[in-house]
């Protein structure tokens, strides 16, 4: 099985996701594994290219410019 997790695509923003998570889930709603693989170092993540999903072409634009973006230091 494969996983798209676009969500944390985006690595300067994984720390303070993965705290959000962990802090109003506490794996209530999704499980714990899953939150802890938002900190899992690259070295444990597969990335390979395939084709993008059909059912996330309306999304692609923005997704792609999500993950792509720079994030201010604050």
């Amino acid at each position: 099985m494969s996983v798209l997790h676009l969500g944390w695509a985006n690595e300067q923003e994984r720390a303070a996701r993965h705290a959000r998570y962990v802090e109003h889930d506490q794996g209530n709603f999704h499980a714990r594994a899953h939150l802890a693989s938002i900190m899992w170092p690259d070295s444990r993540v597969v990335t390979r290219r395939c084709p993008w999903p059909a059912s996330l072409e309306p999304y692609r634009e923005l997704l792609v410019e999500r993950i792509n973006r720079v994030v201010a230091p604050a």
